[in-house]
């Protein structure tokens, strides 16, 4: 296997559409900072590339993506507030470039979606997922709140009841449930994600991709001017929390319950 094929995060195009392809399969597609920075780098690339007309984001795997790398989290000791500050950082930066962009975007979900993975699936503009594909914020098992834009999207998309449901009670959505709620925009079977989430991005690419991203951009703008306010609040809000007793004892008992 080449060292491109093992990245973290693979680029690929088909045509005028660009395919971000999470690639951490044995981890869940767990984020890291390996795997942050590949994000941000890519999503850097594709916003100034204007013969991209529309981007998919989906994973390697059985799982999309369980959230951050809890392992990682705690191996950083006593630097975990920051570890984790500069994860968030990293995150926020690529999912501003994706909305920064004209190109529409669409995730492709199968399996567990979980803490950032929630956030970067609804921070897209469209959502199919697959029968498998389960939501869950996750945050709460670890003593940690929300980033990766979960606390700007989920109320606006899903209401202010389901999102806190969500948040507070840590339940977890099914594919059948999150179509109902408005969470993913359509369900197929896991053979067929990626087929229909390519099929939905060369429907998009036969419009204009400047009208497309005023468009998003004016929809953006009407929901709220403050995305990237609330991405800054949410990693300032976990690096905080990573810092305490709290979540550290139970980001090593999560470890100990996996093991």
């Amino acid at each position: 296997m080449s060292d491109a094929a093992q990245a973290p995060v693979l680029v690929e195009r088909d045509g005028s559409i660009a395919i971000i392809s999470l690639n951490r399969p044995d981890r869940g597609n767990g984020l890291n900072r390996a795997m942050c920075d590949s994000l941000q780098s890519a999503t850097r690339r594709l916003a100034h590339d204007s013969s991209v007309t529309a981007v998919i984001v989906r994973a390697n795997g059985p799982r999309f993506c369980v959230g951050g790398d809890i392992a990682e989290f705690a191996s950083a000791g006593d630097a975990m507030s920051d570890f984790i500050d500069a994860l968030a950082s990293d995150l926020h930066d690529a999912m501003l470039h994706l909305q920064s962009a004209n190109a529409p975007t669409i995730a492709a979900v199968r399996g567990a979606c979980a803490g950032a993975g929630i956030g970067m699936a609804v921070g897209c503009d469209l959502v199919v997922a697959g029968e498998s594909a389960s939501f869950t914020i996750g945050y709460p098992g670890v003593g940690l709140s929300p980033d990766g834009g979960a606390s700007f999207f989920l109320s606006r998309i899903v209401g202010l009841r389901r999102a806190m449901e969500m948040v507070v009670t840590n339940r977890t959505v099914g594919a059948a449930e999150a179509r109902e709620w408005g969470l993913v925009n359509e369900v197929v079977p896991d053979d067929d994600v990626d087929a229909r989430a390519l099929a939905l991005a060369k429907q998009v690419s036969k419009f204009p991709v400047g009208a497309l991203g005023a468009a998003r951009h004016l929809v953006m703008a009407g929901a709220s001017s403050t995305l990237a306010e609330a991405y800054l609040r949410e990693e300032q809000s976990i690096a905080a929390l990573a810092g305490g007793d709290e979540a550290r004892a139970r980001v090593a008992a999560f470890l100990n319950r996996s093991k």
